[in-house]
């Protein structure tokens, strides 16, 4: 899940930058992590949704992981609340990685799954792009955004087999396999699945 942390007198909120709509009155930096699925400890976070003391609980062995670190990680799902910040947090981490054809990286194919409407959709906008990038050389890094706002009917089943479609079509050691999705719709079948594509898939 992902908590946030502002250093200063202003909250976070989760919203576009946008100075002509939002007046900006305090310079704050807000800092954005993510728990891992196996703490078994408690994270404590204010009405807003900020860490209380986030101190004695960032750093270590399954404790908090800024959401930028995340980027020297492999492939693993982000879970959170609605509007949370899955999206931009995600697109922080795509913007940590070195730029295609760089130190072997290749492209970063960046899908909204509610844009995913059937398979042949999911042919278009994931298997095609996804392949020819490994086929060119380089590691893809692959970005479903919004697991559960796939409106392909059938749910958790029929994207399973979207995803076994693309595994069957894709070398998984050459592809880094990015997932955001709500934390209590994310099909518990789904990431057995990927876990077992991809040693070490984590689950924040």
């Amino acid at each position: 899940g992902l908590a946030g942390h502002g250093r200063g007198h202003a909250c976070l909120s989760w919203r576009k930058r946008n100075t002509d709509q939002v007046p900006v009155r305090f310079p704050v930096r807000v800092e954005r992590f993510a728990v891992p699925g196996c703490r078994d400890t408690g994270v404590f976070l204010d009405d807003l949704g900020m860490l209380e003391a986030p101190g004695f609980v960032i750093g270590g062995p399954g404790g908090l992981v800024e959401v930028e670190a995340l980027a020297a990680d492999g492939s693993f799902c982000l879970l959170g609340e609605p509007g949370a910040g899955k999206t931009t947090a995600l697109g922080a981490i795509v913007a940590q990685l070195p730029g295609s054809g760089d130190a072997g990286q290749g492209p970063v194919v960046f899908v909204p799954m509610a844009e995913v409407t059937d398979a042949g959709v999911f042919r278009e906008r994931v298997i095609v792009p996804v392949t020819a990038g490994i086929s060119a050389g380089g590691r893809v890094t692959l970005v479903l955004d919004g697991l559960e706002e796939c409106p392909v009917p059938g749910a958790g089943k029929a994207l399973a087999g979207l995803l076994r479609q693309l595994l069957q079509q894709a070398d998984a050691s050459a592809l880094r396999l990015l997932v955001g999705c709500r934390s209590a719709e994310y099909p518990p079948g789904n990431h057995e699945l990927l876990a077992a594509a991809f040693p070490g898939f984590g689950r924040y």
